[in-house]
């Protein structure tokens, strides 16, 4: 006669199954994490892309308001700041050469 074959439930270990919906389970958060560090860093990158932008438009506006308002040693200050900006790439490059 066949006996039934009994299951012991107290055996330890993890069944295939549970083993693949903690695989899965990881995979999600792992995707899940990585999309969440590209969407960070293009962030990142557009923030400090503003910030410049906002920082020469800054710039600007200090020297057209210097010229309405004949404020030439402010103007003469942004222009030599440009000008040493200018001067400091072009040693950059020669140095590079």
């Amino acid at each position: 006669m066949l006996r039934a074959v009994k299951y012991k439930f107290h055996e330890k270990g993890f069944s295939l199954f549970e083993i693949l919906i903690a695989i899965a389970v990881f995979a999600t958060m792992g995707l899940a994490a990585a999309q969440l560090i590209s969407v960070s860093l293009q962030a990142d990158k557009a923030g400090g892309q503003k910030t410049v932008g906002a920082k020469l438009v800054s710039e600007e506006m200090e020297a057209v308001n210097a010229i309405a308002t004949e404020q030439w040693n402010i103007l003469c200050r942004c222009l030599v700041g440009k000008m040493g900006d200018l001067h400091r790439k072009r040693a950059h490059h020669r140095q590079r050469s």
